[in-house]
């Protein structure tokens, strides 16, 4: 499925999108992460085949955290339709793609991470694969998040303080005047 980028951010920027939220609490999630996704995974199955742009969200109860699994022209998310607009040529005709993105403090120093499935085509042919990938991919952050610390900034290696400068050497700059010498012909 292909598109141009200004008819999709029209979509995006009149919320002619279908999106599909849930919540689940922390301990449920972490429970079965591929059950809390599955049905979001197939929510945007059953609206790219009706030819919609689409995204579904799952929400974690009592924290900063999300995940997220949308279609988009360019690997950002959704929410940045001034950004694509930016980077991107209106008339420019896209690939429609799916993407699985993770917000969470956690993640990482930017607190996001977004990375392509497949595009839009693949997704509805092959919806099995693609499942599998996801699955792969959204056990990974999980247990990314498992392991970080409570505070993104205790996993940073404490800085040594750099070493005092030595002050800086004078230096001049030393320029030679040139005579001029007369010659004489003989």
């Amino acid at each position: 499925m292909k598109l141009t980028v200004q008819t999709f951010l029209d979509e995006i920027n009149a919320d002619q999108f279908k999106k599909q939220t849930k919540s689940l609490s922390l301990a449920t999630f972490l429970d079965d992460p591929v059950a809390g996704m599955n049905s979001l995974y197939t929510f945007v199955r059953d609206e790219v085949l009706e030819g919609h742009l689409a995204q579904g969200e799952l929400k974690i109860e009592g924290t900063e955290g999300s995940f997220r699994v949308e279609t988009n022209v360019i690997n950002l998310p959704m929410a940045e339709p001034n950004v694509i607009s930016k980077i991107t040529v209106g008339e420019e005709e896209r690939e429609l793609m799916i993407y699985i993105m993770v917000q969470d403090p956690k993640i990482n120093v930017s607190s996001f991470r977004i990375d392509e499935v497949c595009s839009a085509d693949a997704y509805v042919d092959d919806f099995d694969s693609a499942k599998v990938k996801m699955d792969d991919w959204l056990l990974s952050q999980v247990e990314i998040l498992k392991n970080a610390p409570d505070n993104v900034e205790e996993s940073e290696p404490e800085s040594k303080p750099a070493p005092a400068k030595k002050p800086a050497k004078k230096t001049t700059k030393r320029t030679t005047k040139k005579t001029a010498s007369k010659t004489t012909k003989k």
